[in-house]
């Protein structure tokens, strides 16, 4: 079993850099969106890319404030890309073809991690998809109970799916693949979470506080009065 690839960064932070070489079985894939996917018929829906972890402070806080203000204040200007990751560490055995994971939280995170990147790929509908994430990272800390709990609240999401996706190889496949994902960030990322928006990176301290805005100013298209509320 060998670790695929990381770096050393300052004080003593680890970032896992995964790449997936030959042989590493990567079938299932996060299912994200692209800007040209997303033409709406006055504008351009702003890609947002949320680098995240299940069990993060900081995490939880924009997700739950910052991204739930946008989402609720300006749901048509953007859509948004979830991925799971954070500072961990992958693993992958090439003979035995499975996937070992060290989260910055511990294994509870990587539990939480695979729960929402299956949450990602097996509900379709974006809305209840965000709330459902949102949902959990409200209280994440018993991914399980907390994946059972939100669905309770949203019946649309077929818990048993999300579940046995997470525990199983689906689950580990998707979560190597935010890894993969995560370690394309450019710059690379020295804080969770890190928010891409259209593929820019680089104002995330001040995205991490002003969302809504940030959003708003990179719309391509005619901007609704909330914008300037």
């Amino acid at each position: 079993m060998t670790l695929l690839k990381y770096y050393q960064l300052p004080l003593q932070l680890i970032l896992c850099i995964v790449t997936l070489q030959s042989g590493v079985d990567s079938s299932s894939k996060l299912n994200l969106k692209h800007t040209l996917e997303q033409k709406e018929s006055d504008g351009i829906k702003v890609k947002v890319d949320v680098y995240y972890e299940a069990l993060c402070p900081d995490s939880r806080s924009f997700i739950v404030r910052q991204l739930d203000q946008a989402w609720e204040e300006i749901p048509n200007l953007f859509f948004i890309n979830y991925i799971p990751y954070g500072k961990a560490f992958t693993w992958y055995d090439e003979e035995k073809k499975t996937y070992t994971f060290r989260c910055q939280h511990g294994p509870r995170e990587c539990e939480g991690n695979k729960v929402h990147c299956c949450a990602n790929n097996h509900i379709e509908d974006p809305n209840i998809k965000f709330q459902y994430i949102r949902c959990m990272m409200e209280d994440n800390y018993n991914p399980t109970n907390a994946a059972k709990r939100c669905a309770r609240e949203y019946s649309e999401v077929n818990v048993d799916r999300i579940l046995k996706c997470a525990e199983g190889k689906e689950g580990d496949e998707l979560l190597a693949h935010a890894g993969q994902l995560n370690s394309k960030l450019r710059p690379k990322m020295t804080f969770v979470p890190t928010i891409e928006l259209s593929n820019d990176v680089k104002s995330n301290v001040r995205t991490l506080y002003n969302l809504k805005s940030d959003i708003c100013k990179l719309y391509q298209g005619r901007r609704p009065g909330s914008c300037f509320a």
